[in-house]
């Protein structure tokens, strides 16, 4: 159809099944148009829609005489059918493409028009904005470009619509944010290729630039908003192996194009290989023959990459790694056992890290700059202790040295327990406090949450302007820290305000904590930071019930100190009589456990903790409660980092690798075990985490233990165990098989326990609290219990079990209780034998009287009991 001047430009549009809710905004967008909707041919193809859909367009836009709508029926998956046919009908003398739920700027049209008829062009481009279907949807396409953003229009002409590297230099090759001239594609024969499933939009815009005599580009305008939806098949990197070899038809012949016409490819080339390679590793069904095939259609290209230059793309670093990873994949032959394992195990990661950091005293000692692989990586840098890093740490707070181990400032040391007697601190780089605060946020998105973490005061500030606190502190100043009471009021994200999540002693405001939520009949979720945490507050509800309820009716406090009712005053908003809501709760806390929590909180869907490893002791007495509401894993947060992402299961992780590269310590008979990689690791057997990270931290053994579950080509399911008992370092025993054991011969009454190897009377102590004695020697149950799950070659270590243990009857501090008597264990003259018991309040009371004259030095950690 020849162009006709009753129309100043069109729209063409193929929908498929598209939300109406969502095309009613691209609808929007294209009405208020400053040029005049009237003035606008909008052609939508509607492609093998449902009749639903087809009534549901009719209906929006039948009225309008400007608007055609065309059916297309036929077997074609992508967009490149519908705008090829929407194309024959186009009247105007120039086209724009808009996609079904993407939407345009009032004045893009109107905009491009004018540059248009200004310059005589044949393709106008501008740049888009991006709409994320949700938080956890990051677009693959970006609109990065290395032009001049300071300038408002570039004219292309004459060799420069080949040769300007800034045209050729984007992953953005869509139609989307582009304006054509509707007689120079007809001169040409510009059409899409529908055979190319893979950047059919990248052939026709390159087909566009190397024809065209004059290109414009507008830096500064953003005319299009691009919708990213995790569901299309650019996002998708689920794909079968002949999906992905069939992309090598596309592939080539846009290649083969830019060749032909001299254009300016390295960039494109480096973009497109690296994604094609990355297809392939992500294909568990990507076979040798596939990756022969797949090398042989993409050997010549590569021959023809070079280095890219140093840009906001690439550091110079980071291009050399990109194009000696793309050669080294294309141009070695194949080898399945080891073609995808340098990318699969982490090496993008790490050589990025090594880059990142090569300028700190740490990669200058050992050389980051000259490492190209993993094996030399494991060969030149030594597994780190902690006390390797202590000292580097000492540094910074005393001296107040900096870019020691990273180049990014340290923002604050997180205390961590398990390392040794006296906890570590373990640096924490700024971006690492932030992501993590941004990830926990996150995780409130849309829900209405009882928020369950202990807070307590930060230390001041070291030499270097770092602070030491807790992992769970950092998380939440990093997190919530910063909202303000009206901002989570106005949000609904928790049940208590920052104030009293905040307060100096958390202690003294878990009573008020658990009144607020009581009172709040919408939660959604229950977040802990742990099972511990949990079960306290479960054991607050039950004891003070009657307390709890009356305070609701009433509006009153009456436990805590003088910080509680302080808080209390200050938010009296918070405490408005509600007699009904108490009698909801009276009647509800009468029902079984496994009905009480979804008969307070009617939405409750799930609760959020941290639940294996250490605190699965508490995670057994609290499974009553959760019979009807799941516990589920949230993020696996430690001061390395999120090393894990949770899943819908209790204690079953997916192994975080986008900020970290992992090595595995087997827990075995071997004194001194060499680390092994992910692709490398046994089913059900027993690891230790060795990490290095972006935030400066380098092969640090983490005292975190795994055992894997699922082992994929690009990922690892894994669940987190108890540390195992040592001797001498060398592995004895499992924590699973000794909680079980106790779990057993204690009849299931076990509330706590903790154990460690007596060098000096050379037996296994176990300090446990329950509920009354066991049937039976303590020590005799255990060692017929132990004594076959002991690790090969372990009996001779642990020939008796010997048993020094405590049986609480009813102790509120059971885990503080525990780490005392550890303390007394090794401070009191004699020691405390095997076979030692204290079963009553008196004697009890007095071994903390003998304890607090004693000069102990372990930490008391509330977070859970230290195995060691």
């Amino acid at each position: 159809m020849e162009a006709n001047s009753s129309y100043k430009a069109t729209i063409i549009t193929p929908f498929h099944n598209t939300d109406l809710s969502i095309f009613q905004t691209t609808i929007d967008s294209v009405l208020c148009q400053t040029v005049g909707f009237e003035n606008i041919e909008w052609i939508i193809v509607l492609h093998n829609c449902e009749q639903e859909y087809i009534d549901g367009v009719q209906e929006k836009l039948g009225k309008y005489s400007n608007v055609i709508l065309k059916e297309l029926r036929n077997s074609a998956r992508s967009a490149s059918s519908p705008r090829n046919y929407g194309l024959q009908f186009v009247s105007s003398p120039y086209i724009e493409f808009l996609d079904s739920d993407d939407t345009i700027k009032p004045n893009t049209v109107e905009t491009c028009l004018k540059t248009m008829k200004k310059h005589h062009a044949d393709v106008v481009v501008f740049r888009m904005a991006y709409v994320r279907q949700n938080e956890s949807v990051v677009s693959v396409i970006t609109d990065i470009t290395l032009w001049n953003p300071l300038e408002t229009e570039i004219v292309l002409t004459g060799e420069e619509t080949t040769s300007r590297a800034e045209l050729y230099s984007t992953i953005n090759f869509c139609t989307h944010n582009r304006f054509f001239n509707t007689a120079f594609l007809r001169k040409h024969d510009i059409r899409f290729d529908e055979d190319i499933t893979m950047a059919e939009d990248a052939y026709f815009t390159l087909s566009c630039y190397t024809s065209a005599s004059k290109i414009v580009v507008l830096p500064q305008f953003v005319g299009h908003s691009y919708f990213v939806n995790s569901a299309s098949a650019v996002q998708s990197s689920k794909k079968t192996p002949e999906q992905i070899l069939h992309f090598s038809y596309g592939f080539k012949k846009i290649f083969d194009l830019l060749l032909e016409h001299n254009a300016y490819y390295n960039h494109f080339f480096l973009t497109v290989l690296e994604a094609y390679i990355h297809f392939g590793l992500s294909c568990p069904e990507f076979t040798a023959d596939n990756w022969r095939t797949l090398q042989n259609d993409m050997r010549i290209y590569t021959l023809l990459l070079t280095p890219p230059p140093e840009n906001k793309f690439y550091t110079k670093e980071q291009g050399q790694l990109l194009y000696d990873f793309i050669r080294y994949t294309i141009l070695t032959p194949v080898n399945m056992k080891t073609q995808s394992k340098v990318y699969r195990n982490g090496a993008p990661v790490l050589m990025e890290t090594l880059r990142k950091n090569q300028s700190t005293d740490f990669g200058t000692h050992y050389g980051f700059s000259s490492i190209q692989s993993i094996g030399e990586y494991r060969k030149k840098i030594p597994v780190q202790s902690y006390s390797d890093y202590n000292r580097l740490v000492e540094l910074s707070t005393a001296v107040g040295e900096s870019q020691l181990i990273t180049n990014e400032p340290i923002a604050a040391y997180a205390t961590t327990f398990g390392f040794n007697k006296r906890g570590a601190a373990i640096p924490m780089a700024q971006s690492l406090c932030f992501s993590l605060g941004r990830s926990f946020l996150d995780s409130f998105a849309g829900e209405k949450t009882f928020l369950l973490v202990g807070s307590m005061p930060k230390k001041g500030a070291e030499n270097d302007g770092a602070y030491e606190d807790s992992l769970t502190n950092i998380i939440l100043r990093s997190g919530i820290g910063s909202l303000r009471l009206g901002d989570v009021n106005e949000a609904q994200i928790f049940t208590s305000p920052p104030e009293i999540l905040f307060a100096q002693e958390s202690e003294e405001t878990y009573y008020l904590n658990l009144m607020l939520a009581l009172r709040n009949e919408k939660v959604t979720q229950i977040y802990a930071s742990n099972t511990w945490l949990l079960m306290n507050f479960l054991r607050i509800l039950q004891h003070f019930a009657e307390d709890l309820c009356r305070d609701i009716a009433e509006g009153t406090i009456s436990h805590g100190d003088a910080t509680t009712r302080q808080l209390g005053e200050h938010f009296a908003s918070f405490l408005r009589k509600k007699p009904e809501r108490a009698d909801q709760i009276r009647e509800a806390l009468k029902k079984d456990k496994a009905d009480i929590l979804l008969a307070i909180w009617p939405k409750l869907k799930k609760i959020i903790a941290r639940n294996g490893a250490n605190y699965h002791v508490y995670t057994r007495q609290i499974e009553p409660w959760c019979k009807k509401v799941p516990l589920v894993s949230g993020e696996f947060y430690t001061s390395f980092g999120i090393i894990g992402h949770g899943t819908d299961k209790a204690n079953i992780y997916d192994l975080a690798m986008e900020n970290a590269f992992y090595e595995f310590l087997p827990v075995n008979r071997v004194q001194h075990p060499s680390t092994v990689l992910r692709l490398d690791l046994k089913l059900d057997q027993i690891y230790e985490l060795v990490i290095t990270n972006k935030f400066g931290i380098y092969r640090l053994a983490t005292n975190i233990f795994i055992r894997p579950l699922e082992i994929t080509s690009t990922g690892l399911r894994f669940e987190e165990v108890m540390h195992p008992l040592k001797v001498n370092g060398m592995p004895v025993l499992t924590g699973e098989n000794l909680e079980s054991a106790l779990f057993d011969v204690l009849d299931g009454q076990l509330k706590d326990f903790y154990y460690f190897y007596d060098m000096k009377n050379r037996c296994l102590c176990v300090i446990c609290a329950a509920t009354h004695a066991p049937n039976g020697n303590l020590g005799d149950l255990l060692t017929k219990k132990l004594r076959p799950q002991l690790m090969p070659g372990a009996k001779e270590i642990l020939n008796d079990v010997s048993i020094c243990h405590i049986i609480l009857t009813d102790d509120k501090n059971i885990l503080g209780t525990l780490i005392q008597l550890y303390k007394a264990y090794h401070v009191a003259a004699d020691g405390y034998r095997p076979e030692h018991y204290i079963v009553d309040a008196d004697s009890l009371d007095k071994l903390r009287l003998d304890i607090d004259k004693s000069d102990s030095s372990v930490s008391d950690d509330k977070k859970g009991p230290h195995k060691s």
